[in-house]
């Protein structure tokens, strides 16, 4: 089977669902949970080795994620707007159905629930300068974070680009909170597809803010692109302080030192200090496995969105102690609040450069995405019954799972690269049923798990609720 080059940080990726008060939402929920697409295998060593640069950037608040093309207020997928004119100032708060929502289809876990439950507001803005239209189109804010969506009209001067930079200045209730640049955003995808902008460390703010964004400059095109607007915040803010610390007998801590839930986003200020008796091989890494627990016995696998730390080296490859300090941010698919936290070591096994020395390929384990499939790992694993429903797509596993570090199957598809990642699971009776997003096309599809051994601290688990 072909290997696959992926990102240390994707390996401790999950997907959680959002999840409802009644049985609609839920499923709607489930439709929510879209495929992840790894649009690129090749990985350069220094953001493996060095992946805290890469999260530092998050702390400038500005991070962008794709979303849908066929946002739609008009109820047929066409995109209306307003004049420039008008729309500039003033927004058009006509409700969005979810299903044509923007975070919903492309948000992460944390916006496809504040969609689904009509907490996100249609903005519907554009502005145009210098031959180049600049559309704004729904937007969300709670005290942790600010998402707009961003859209370009095809413009023949800047389509030529392969990449598109911004810079802009964000103003909330006359407080200017500094110019924001961000570039390298593929072109072809910022006209078709758009993205999603987001703001963070805005303090604490009003019910419902003034905003006000000015657009100064757009790959070397100077011009004034602004939106003025005021959008309801969602109120919900949780904080505490000195949570928890636990410490095995060897000497090895986790303290978690801070938490701050909004209804979008949890965010961990964690204390990891881990003493190893002998060192660990080459290729082994520290993260930490955080799940959430839901109704009824299900468990939903949380995917940390950004995770940053001050160390030098907390991402290195860990060989002998290590101590990290670490702000993980978890967007909140589902509406629990109740969680569990762990770390861990992974050890990827058979890792070695790829051809062009830009990335790592390591071993994996495969099998046909089949009933009666195994997936020969270190303890086998066996599908015994493949459910497709309407929403999502059901798999019952025999399997050994342990709850300190649970890991399950990804389904993926090697020819689109699509990975369907598990939402949840739980136990039923002696099998282990996991949830997936809805796959469709499962001839084409396969099982895979990477081939790595995993050094956990259950000694360190901490469970807490922040109710």
């Amino acid at each position: 089977m072909d290997k696959l080059q992926r990102e240390i940080k994707s390996m401790v990726d999950h997907v959680s669902v959002p999840t409802k008060k009644v049985n609609d939402t839920v499923q709607a929920a489930l439709l929510s949970a879209k495929k992840s697409k790894n649009r690129s295998f090749n990985i350069k060593h220094n953001i493996i080795v060095g992946i805290a640069s890469v999260f530092v950037l998050a702390i400038g608040a500005l991070l962008f994620s794709s979303y849908s093309p066929g946002f739609g207020i008009d109820g047929n997928r066409t995109l209306v707007t307003p004049s420039p004119e008008k729309s500039a100032s003033k927004p058009n708060h006509a409700a969005i159905p979810y299903s044509d929502s923007i975070f919903f289809n492309k948000g992460d876990e944390g916006l496809k629930r504040m969609a689904l439950e009509g907490n996100t507001q249609n903005i519907s803005l554009a502005s145009e300068d210098k031959g180049i239209k600049v559309i704004l189109e729904e937007g969300y804010i709670d005290n942790q974070r600010m998402a707009i969506s961003l859209r370009l009209d095809p413009i023949s001067s800047i389509e030529t680009d392969k990449e598109t930079n911004i810079t802009m200045d964000l103003i909330v209730n006359g407080e200017s909170k500094g110019t924001s640049g961000f570039g390298g955003l593929n072109t072809e995808e910022l006209v078709a597809e758009g993205n999603i902008i987001q703001f963070t460390d805005l303090g604490n703010l009003s019910t419902e803010p003034e905003i006000e964004i000015k657009i100064q400059l757009i790959n070397e095109i100077e011009g004034n692109w602004s939106f003025s607007f005021d959008m309801p915040k969602e109120e919900e803010d949780i904080q505490q302080s000195d949570i928890a610390e636990k410490t095995d007998k060897t000497g090895n801590r986790l303290s978690i030192n801070e938490a701050h839930l909004t209804p979008s986003l949890l965010k961990l200020n964690t204390t990891t200090s881990i003493k190893l008796e002998e060192n660990m091989p080459e290729n082994s890494f520290l993260f930490s496995s955080i799940v959430a627990f839901g109704p009824d016995g299900v468990v939903y696998f949380s995917r940390a969105s950004g995770s940053y730390s001050n160390g030098a080296n907390a991402y290195d490859p860990i060989i002998s102690e290590r101590t990290k300090n670490e702000t993980i941010e978890i967007p909140r698919g589902n509406d629990a609040y109740s969680f569990k936290i762990v770390p861990y070591i992974v050890t990827f096994n058979g890792v070695e450069a790829t051809s062009d020395g830009n990335g790592l390929n390591w071993n994996e384990f495969t099998a046909p995405f089949q009933e009666g499939a195994i997936l020969d790992t270190d303890s086998k694993i066996r599908v015994e019954k493949i459910i497709h429903d309407n929403d999502k797509t059901v798999v019952y596993y025999e399997m050994d799972l342990d709850p300190s570090l649970p890991r399950v199957p990804t389904i993926i598809n090697h020819e689109t690269v699509e990975l369907f990642k598990a939402i949840s699971y739980k136990k039923q009776d002696n099998l282990i049923e996991v949830t997936y997003p809805k796959v469709e096309n499962p001839e084409s599809l396969e099982l895979f798990m990477d081939d790595a051994s995993y050094k956990v601290f259950s000694d360190l688990a901490i469970e807490f609720d922040l109710r």
